[in-house]
């Protein structure tokens, strides 16, 4: 079944289906709740609903969709997107809910090419995963600004395609920890490194950790190490006399 949202309005209520959807947002911008998940929509996101998942919507004041039904596509994953392979899916939507409501004499041809087409590029977005893409990505921002204290692993992870919880679940699949104790561990490492071979004040060091919170800092050291970084550096300098 292919169709569209008959008015536009402000919220879709809990509801499940015993075959997978894709949505397509024409109009509106919001959040759908997708079973544990919580993913933003806008004109032009498409998002795919894995069958018997329970899911909802709620618009900042209004939207419409497409929404095509997918009987024989059987993948149990959420996805959303918005690169070359979303766009792709996008403008076939589009077209397929043009011909599907079109009659003529060559619609029903059309539909089932269009409907194929989409059902392998479906294929083709499973089978080459982009979370890893936005999990190495992170990875990286959080590599490149972690000793900058005004850096936000929130917002970061905020501005990535994914809610934030999914996010976190990836990027622990990914590297095996969450991104606040990696983030917090190439900190504490810095801060070791310094403390051991340079006389810079710990005031300092917690700046150039990514802190500007010296007590913070004393705390989140303590934690890691087990002692005070003060104890520490007694410690690393008496261990080299």
């Amino acid at each position: 079944m292919i169709n569209k949202t008959v008015a536009p309005k402000q919220y879709a209520l809990n509801h499940r289906h015993p075959y997978a959807e894709l949505i397509l947002n024409i109009s509106g911008t919001g959040t759908n709740t997708v079973g544990d998940l919580e993913i933003p929509f806008y004109p032009g996101s498409v998002l795919y609903v894995p069958a018997g998942v329970e899911h909802c919507k709620k618009a900042d004041e209004r939207f419409e969709d497409i929404f095509i039904r997918l009987d024989d596509v059987r993948y149990d994953e959420v996805k959303m997107g918005e690169d070359d392979e979303f766009h792709s899916i996008q403008k076939i939507m589009e077209v397929l809910h043009y011909h599907y409501f079109r009659h003529d004499k060559t619609s029903n041809s059309t539909v089932a090419a269009l409907y194929t087409s989409l059902k392998e590029m479906i294929k083709e977005l499973f089978r080459h995963p982009d979370e890893n893409r936005y999990a190495e990505a992170l990875h990286c921002d959080i590599i490149r600004n972690f000793t900058d204290p005004e850096f936000s692993l929130q917002k970061a992870m905020e501005n990535m395609p994914y809610s934030v919880d999914y996010l976190r679940r990836v990027f622990i699949k990914t590297f095996g920890t969450t991104p606040k104790d990696y983030l917090t561990s190439l900190r504490m490492e810095k801060a070791a490194a310094m403390l051991r071979v340079g006389d810079v004040n710990i005031a300092d060091i917690s700046i150039q950790c990514g802190y500007y919170d010296a007590s913070y800092f004393a705390r989140m050291f303590k934690q890691r190490f087990g002692i005070v970084p003060s104890e520490y550096r007694s410690k690393s300098l008496l261990s080299v006399q």
